[in-house]
């Protein structure tokens, strides 16, 4: 405990600005990680225990958000809000929390693969790596940089799996690939080539093959556990215009590093764009390279280290290769590669690969390895130094989607039943106004709509009417929708040009309530997780008994 409390207080110069007041509402996704919350939060407060649906998003007309989103930050997240938290300070403890994982993960994994003597000089560099800072204070991106901070914990987990297969181990590589799927889909998809070379260079470096079998089940545990994300997710992708989200920004061909940039100590708080003129530093970071080179250079006079230092030499030269132009081809050729949208996000995997490396050197320094630390700190000090702002009491509620949307009209997402692009809503004015929501009127026929309740994932509503009429609700026709009149299921539409929903009421006084609910995809996506969960919580508990009975 000693040694990871030396960790997280050498690393708490990067952490440390989380716990300042206010929060960096100017870092490109910062918004996002809030009103995600909100959304999140909204959606779970009405009953939804897998929230899929952000129900302000689309200027109100809603938005499945959470089937293509991957959901383990926010929920994270949401325990601290329940807590009693405010959102913004939810989602800080959860970069915190990421970063923490990350430090003491990098230093475990060092630890195991090189030696005691590696292992802090391995979780500094991982830390304090450009990228990584970027990820939080440049970025903001919650959901990846829980990813990346969870990837030297997996393999860590996958290594002791292949050293000693029993039950636990499995449960425990399986979970922490599974957490990884459900922290960020791109970063799981970028990591699973490493994690797989990882484990048959060391099954086959340690001439353990029989373990692969249990690797490869850990593999099919992980994919079981995050099953209620990844299969609708991939299963209703045709269900969303996918394309709005492949536009020129998310053109990989216009988001390469030049070589000049991986070396350039520039900081900046912009965006990444075509061209080398970026405003976002896309830096691999002086030490951290020259500690990779000097690891590798240094340990090869031992032969021990030559095959480890080969593989992660070997790792980090492929991820160069994939964010530099000259890659194209790769890019253009390999299935799901474009899938990645930015070569730069390669970068996460150079800082994982070069921080392995880097830390051999202070297995070699042994106690000579302090000023190399004190380098690490000092050389990332000014990259610690997010742009604080104060956060407006609306950056926490729904409005806060409306906000963005107006600032930014090409991030509003539609759905396939939506055939022109949503440039208006009635909502919008009732959203800046701060007024109660009205989400239904009377599209043909007459009568009246009163609002009886809005919640995070569903509508109700009272219709008095002397004839039958059609409803309109402002929400977008989605698989999962579902309508009841006076308790009663009837079937929905998609009307108009925006694909919103419209349903048939008779005449009389009646109570409608629409809601959003599980398809079977999803429902048996969600116990096909729930099963894989309690099978790796059995297999630990009937390991646990078995080594009592045999210490008795």
């Amino acid at each position: 405990m000693r040694n990871i409390a030396l960790v997280l207080l050498l690393t708490s110069f990067a952490w440390g600005p989380l716990l300042a007041p206010g929060y960096f509402l100017k870092a490109h996704d910062a918004r996002h990680t809030l009103f995600f919350l909100v959304e999140f939060d909204q959606a779970l407060g009405d009953g939804a225990w897998y929230p899929r649906w952000a129900i302000d998003q689309a200027v109100g007309y809603g938005y499945p958000l959470f089937i293509f989103y991957a959901p383990l930050a926010y929920f994270v997240a949401e325990a601290f809000h329940l807590a009693g938290l405010s959102v913004t300070w939810a989602v800080k403890l959860t970069f915190l929390l990421s970063f923490w994982l990350g430090a003491i993960g990098m230093y475990l994994l060092a630890r195991k693969i090189w030696g005691e003597g590696a292992s802090l000089v391995a979780s500094l560099l991982f830390t304090y790596a450009p990228y990584h800072l970027v990820d939080v204070y440049i970025r903001a991106a919650l959901a990846e940089f829980m990813a990346f901070s969870l990837m030297p914990i997996c393999l860590l987990a996958f290594l002791y799996l292949l050293e000693n297969p029993r039950p636990k181990a499995l449960v425990a590589a399986g979970f922490s690939l599974g957490t990884i799927i459900l922290s960020h889909q791109i970063t799981a998809l970028m990591f699973f080539p490493i994690l797989v070379a990882f484990v048959l260079y060391e099954a086959l470096h340690g001439k353990r093959l029989q373990t692969l079998i249990p690797s490869f089940l850990a593999v099919l545990l992980s994919l079981g556990l995050s099953a209620a994300y990844w299969i609708p997710a991939l299963a209703e992708r045709s269900f969303i215009v996918q394309e709005q989200w492949m536009m020129a920004k998310y053109n990989f061909r216009e988001q390469f590093v030049y070589l000049f940039q991986l070396f350039a100590p520039d900081w900046g708080y912009g965006f990444a764009v075509a061209g080398p003129e970026d405003g976002m530093p896309l830096q691999v970071g002086i030490i951290l390279l020259g500690s990779g080179v000097g690891a590798l250079i240094w340990g090869w006079t031992r032969r021990e280290w030559r095959g480890r230092l080969t593989f992660w030499a070997s790792v980090a030269m492929a991820y160069f290769f994939l964010t530099l132009p000259v890659s194209t081809l790769a890019w253009e050729k390999v299935p799901l590669l474009p899938l990645v949208q930015f070569p730069w996000r390669f970068l996460a995997l150079e800082v994982l690969s070069l921080s392995l490396l880097g830390g051999l050197l202070g297995e070699m320094l042994g106690e000579g390895k302090w000023p190399l630390l004190l380098l690490v700190l000092v050389a990332s000090f000014d990259y610690t130094l997010p742009q604080h702002t104060e956060v407006p009491p609306r950056a926490e509620k729904p409005v806060a989607v409306i906000d963005f949307e107006l600032d930014y009209p090409d991030m509003r997402g539609m759905t396939a039943w939506t055939k022109e692009f949503p440039k208006e809503s009635p909502l919008i004015e009732q959203y800046l106004k701060g007024e109660p929501l009205r989400k239904a009127e009377i599209l043909r026929g007459r009568g009246e709509v009163t609002t009886l309740r809005h919640g995070g994932r569903s509508e109700e509503v009272e219709v008095r009417a002397d004839e039958g009429v059609t409803l309109l609700f402002y929400t977008y026709y989605y698989p999962g929708w579902r309508a009841y009149v006076d308790g009663k299921p009837v079937p929905i539409r998609p009307e108009g040009k925006y694909g919103l929903i419209a349903l048939e009421v008779p005449a009389g006084s009646r109570r409608i309530l629409l809601r959003f609910e599980d398809t079977p995809l999803r429902f048996w996506s969600q116990i096909l997780s729930l099963v894989s969960l309690l099978i790796g919580i059995a297999a630990c508990f009937k390991e646990l008994a078995v080594g009592q009975r045999r210490r008795r």
